[in-house]
């Protein structure tokens, strides 16, 4: 081992500069890990999103959905009325037909000759 013999200088500058080489790429390699995972992370929190926006919008949906068939139950259930109470009106006018009819018969005409 000679300090001043320049083969060694040059071996001992050689292995600094690949040992300085080696860090800087597992400084970056470790950078873009770190910037793969953070990306990775993004896309999972973007898709967690994603999905609880898409479980809103079929909630919201699958509610929309409910309260039309509610409202056209209640429609159905008004018609229903609206027919039953025609039908009750119907058999109503029909009963003071038939009594006025009787009465009516047995009233005295009146003849005009």
């Amino acid at each position: 081992m000679y300090p001043n013999d320049k083969d060694t200088k040059y071996n001992l500058e050689y292995a600094r500069k690949k040992l300085l080489q080696q860090k800087q790429e597992q400084q970056q390699n470790q950078d873009n890990k770190d910037n793969k995972d953070n990306q990775d992370k993004q896309q999972q929190q973007q898709n967690q999103d994603n999905k609880e926006e898409q479980n809103k919008d079929n909630e919201k949906q699958q509610k929309q959905k409910q309260e039309q068939e509610q409202q056209q139950q209640q429609r159905q259930q008004d018609k229903r009325q609206l027919d039953a109470l025609q039908q009750n009106e119907r058999q109503t006018q029909k009963k003071v037909a038939e009594e006025e009819m009787k009465k009516g018969g047995k009233a005295k005409q009146e003849k005009d000759w």
